[in-house]
């Protein structure tokens, strides 16, 4: 939210910014259709589904998205411009901002935080969508967990010196939908969450990491397997140990063991290096 909701958007259309009625993506990629986050009939839907996803699961930590969001539709609407400009706001990016804050105040009067993709700090990470803005008036919540996934160490150490609570999943490590050629088991081994130019002050500002499966183009739970084991398996281990202390060969003996494991199973494991 607010962006990667065009299901929602095709089941609801007034929960869009353009009330037309679209069809359910089947292709991978960025999409235009993004919420109105300026109705309050739409808040009151996504409160409701956040009090649904929060009793079903109740986690203290509810992640919504927040990433490559697109703002044509926001600029071509006039509630939502005569919004911006009510509020005095320099960028379309002020409403994003908003708009998650409002998000983390009531996911955390149901004792709740609320976890985003970094692009909620307001950063322009993605040149192919052609998005401008001037540097956004509004500043994310302290109370926000900022998950990155893309851009650099610089904005990661930034975040921290800030006091945001981080966990670190850039995708040139964590992706399991990367192939072995672009991270390989030791490149998956080799990832610190903690950035080496972080002062000692702020590391306990990052939780850990995430490693994400995305299936878009997986076209089987064989090849499946194959992307995340064993992968799974250095991720688990550069999350539970320090640093200094890890050891890639002896890691690869150990890991003969749980590969056999997994193989009685019948999981499919990807055995080159």
């Amino acid at each position: 939210m607010p962006g990667h909701t065009s299901a929602a958007i095709a089941s609801y259309p007034w929960l869009g910014s353009t009330n037309d009625t679209i069809q359910v993506p089947t292709t991978f990629g960025k999409h235009y259709a993004v919420l109105n986050v300026t109705h309050p009939k739409v808040i009151s839907f996504l409160q409701d589904l956040i009090d649904e996803m929060l009793e079903l699961f109740e986690t203290d930590v509810i992640h919504i998205g927040g990433d490559e969001v697109r703002f044509t539709q926001w600029e071509q609407n006039e509630a939502i411009t005569r919004y911006k400009k009510e509020q005095g706001f320099t960028s379309y990016m002020d409403i994003q901002i908003d708009f998650t804050n409002k998000l983390s105040k009531y996911i955390a009067s149901k004792n709740s935080r609320m976890l985003g993709w970094n692009e909620i700090l307001g950063n322009y990470q993605h040149k192919d969508d052609n998005i401008q803005f001037d540097n956004p008036t509004q500043k994310l919540a302290s109370n926000v967990i900022v998950h990155f996934w893309v851009g650099n160490e610089a904005a990661i150490i930034d975040a921290a010196k800030q006091g945001y609570s981080i966990l670190n999943s850039h995708s040139n490590y964590t992706y399991l939908d990367y192939n072995y050629n672009a991270i390989s088991l030791q490149k998956a081994y080799s990832f610190n969450p903690v950035p080496n130019n972080l002062p000692l002050e702020y590391t306990d500002n990052i939780l850990g990491l995430g490693c994400q499966m995305w299936g878009e183009w997986i076209p089987t739970v064989a090849s499946m397997q194959q992307q995340i084991y064993p992968r799974i398996t250095a991720y688990a281990e550069t999350g539970w140990t320090e640093q200094a202390v890890k050891d890639y060969e002896h890691f690869l003996k150990r890991l003969e063991y749980v590969k056999r494991r997994w193989k009685l199973r019948g999981i499919n494991v990807y055995e080159k290096k």
